[in-house]
């Protein structure tokens, strides 16, 4: 019992220092400039991504159902081929940003590193 306790302490001042280091990326911007409201909204959607879940209900009562299940697992297959192609972009724009010192050029590095997760994530499914 105690590690349990112990490992949800890790993970979840793991996400929270995670978090955190966002809010002192965001307090070196000064907030009268424009970067400021770019940068709120970079740190919203790095706080909102989360990985899709996928599920598909095989319970098939008629035709109707059947080509429902069929097109969404054909809208995963194309979803499938496409990842390659994002992972390689996400790659791309990290490398871009890795050198940049800015603010919210960080905040972006961090953006796509969590995106980039996310899709690697998918195509290990």
């Amino acid at each position: 019992m105690k590690k349990i306790f112990l490992f949800l302490f890790i993970v979840l001042s793991l996400a929270d220092t995670n978090i955190t280091n966002v809010y002192k990326i965001l307090e070196k911007v000064p907030k009268n400039s424009p970067e400021y409201s770019l940068d709120l909204t970079l740190i919203k959607e790095i706080k909102s991504l989360k990985p899709e879940k996928v599920k598909i209900n095989f319970y098939i009562k008629n035709e109707f159902d059947y080509i429902k299940i069929f097109n969404k697992l054909v809208m995963l297959k194309v979803k499938l081929k496409k990842i390659d192609k994002r992972i390689t972009e996400l790659q791309n724009k990290l490398s871009i940003l890795s050198s940049k010192k800015d603010p919210t050029s960080k905040l972006q590095y961090i953006y796509y590193q969590k995106l980039l997760k996310i899709q690697q994530d998918l195509k290990l499914m």
